[in-house]
């Protein structure tokens, strides 16, 4: 099972790898109706048939251990209808809006062995803070590599145990992460008819 974060043509590459098998399932979430339709319309065109399920959510803001960060508005229960993931892409949200509350989130439902691949690594006031983070905060629990020469970089995650979220969240760290999330979310709300 692969589940992604950010529709698009990591979609087409992930179907096209598991097109193979019925039991094979990719889950694909986007905010915006813009990526998911492109993502589906690629796969009409390309004739390629994989068990792939495409859903959109908006972000909100949400809190992870009094931090506000922002992420998809998935409902309740969603999450019980699917098995742990072996992979998981995080490639969205899509405005540069924050991936820190993806890792928080999907931990939980990630397979031991199973590994989180953080594309856009190279971004430093970004994605290599929220790397470190992650580190601090799941520690041995997670394995990381980072490849800056792929792409515009990747960070490959591999979980090796499960383990409660830590919250070991400065203050500092908390007002700077809210405040970053409410401009970030004023700027959903201006883009949320846009791309």
């Amino acid at each position: 099972n692969v589940l992604e974060f950010g529709s698009g043509f990591s979609s087409l590459m992930i179907a096209n790898e598991i097109k193979h098998s019925a039991d094979h399932l990719l889950v694909s979430i986007d905010n915006s109706q813009y990526y998911s339709q492109i993502a589906r319309e690629s796969l009409v065109e390309n004739n390629i048939k994989a068990n792939i399920e495409f859903y959109t959510f908006p972000i909100r803001p949400r809190i992870y251990h009094k931090k506000i960060l922002l992420f998809y508005a998935i409902p309740q229960g969603f999450w019980s209808h699917f098995n742990k993931f072996d992979l998981v892409l995080i490639d969205a949200p899509h405005h540069d809006f924050g991936r820190e509350a993806c890792f928080y989130e999907i931990f939980c439902r990630l397979k031991i062995g199973g590994i989180a691949i953080i594309d856009d690594a190279n971004r430093r006031s970004m994605e290599m803070v929220y790397a470190k983070k992650w580190q601090r905060i799941f520690g041995d629990a997670i394995s990381m590599t980072y490849l800056k020469d792929i792409g515009s970089g990747l960070s490959v995650i591999t979980k090796l145990q499960d383990i409660p979220m830590g919250c070991d969240f400065s203050k500092h760290d908390i007002l700077i992460s809210s405040l970053k999330s409410a401009r970030n979310f004023i700027r959903v709300l201006t883009y949320r008819n846009q791309h």
